[in-house]
């Protein structure tokens, strides 16, 4: 099947395919144009390497980027975030299918990787930024798991296995089992410990990352991390808007009502003091949100609300469904693959009525 699927997607590549199932949805959704918003987080360059264990980690090579671009571009008017939002709060009509592309977590290497492709597109972009990230000390907790495990070796894996410390009680039996033979066993080790911890409480998390760390060092070596405040405000001069992301990327839904509340007007006060734009939308980190996040966003003066879950939204939206508008994620290893991926929404908007 894998081998049919490729097939498909080289031959619907090479002679056009695509182009006739757009043409059909155009025809059969012409008073509703599609309307996705599309998702990115590291824009990256894998001739110097991929770094780390996770696919967050290794980011997309810019080429496939550019692949990515010239596939939304062929298909799609890219919007701003006010023409995005007047569509999908039904101010503003659209006649052709349409698009929002955003970045999450404001990192460091979109300024020489992203950013270059977007300008010679000629595209805006939105990037989701987490505000007590920006010029200080602080990684992502999993970049933090990945950048200990990598430091591991034979004795302080052994030193960890006798003493975790305060980890739950899985994450400790995944360490005692765990192993540094192979790279494969090393990658093995930092995913399933990112999996094991991503649910839980920050502050377990940040316990755990704290004992691992007792026997690796804190030193961050990974290099990877997020813009400083005079990076963002070159590339708001760009044809790139700024966004919340919240203060301190938690999880949202496991949060109080005031707590939510604090990250989503700490961090636009924070945006519009830095920066001197107006922030309206935010998204949710980790794509953790429940419907009491939807209203504190909504009673903070928000007008848009982005998640990870997948799909595009049956417009014009009101009230509380303008704060959980999902999003899409582009899959493929080759331009054929990637063609394939944005040709086969409108098929799947026919056959289905929805995208995801």
């Amino acid at each position: 099947m894998a081998g049919l699927s490729s097939m498909i997607e080289r031959v619907g590549h090479g002679l056009g395919l695509w182009r006739v199932g757009y043409a059909i949805e155009g025809l059969r959704h012409g008073d509703s144009p599609m309307l996705v918003v599309f998702t990115y987080h590291r824009v990256v360059d894998h001739d110097r390497g991929k770094i780390g264990f996770l696919g967050y980690d290794w980011g997309l090579d810019y080429r496939l980027f550019n692949a990515h671009l010239d596939a939304i571009a062929r298909y799609f008017d890219v919007l701003d975030l006010q023409t995005y939002t007047d569509v999908v709060t039904g101010k503003r009509t659209i006649s052709r299918r349409s698009c929002l592309i955003t970045f999450d977590d404001a990192d460091s290497e979109f300024i020489d990787y992203a950013l270059p492709s977007l300008r010679q597109h000629g595209l805006p972009s939105v990037i989701f930024v987490p505000t007590d990230y920006i010029d200080t000390n602080r990684r992502f907790w999993h970049l933090l798991i990945t950048n200990a495990v990598s430091k591991l070796d034979q004795s302080t894996l052994e030193a960890l296995q006798e003493a975790p410390g305060d980890v739950p009680d899985d994450v400790a039996v995944l360490l005692k089992q765990g192993s540094l033979a192979t790279y494969e066993s090393r990658r093995f080790l930092g995913r399933e410990l990112c999996r094991l911890l991503d649910n839980r409480p920050q502050e377990v998390i940040d316990r755990a990352v704290a004992a691992i760390e007792d026997h690796t060092g804190p030193s961050y070596d990974l290099g990877i991390g997020c813009m400083s405040w005079d990076d963002l405000r070159m590339v708001a001069g760009k044809g790139v808007e700024l966004q919340s992301h919240t203060v301190n990327h938690r999880k949202l839904a496991l949060l109080s009502a005031d707590e939510v509340r604090d990250e989503l007007v700490r961090s636009r006060e924070k945006l519009e003091r830095e920066l001197g734009n107006e922030v309206t939308a935010i998204c949710y980190p980790a794509g953790s949100f429940n419907r009491e996040t939807l209203e504190v966003a909504q009673s903070c003066g928000y007008v848009t609300g982005f998640t990870t879950q997948v799909g595009a939204p049956q417009y014009p939206l009101d009230g509380i469904d303008r704060f959980a508008i999902p999003r899409l994620t582009i899959n493929g290893e080759t331009i054929a693959e990637i063609e394939a991926y944005v040709g086969k929404l409108p098929l799947k908007r026919l056959l289905r009525g929805s995208v995801a």
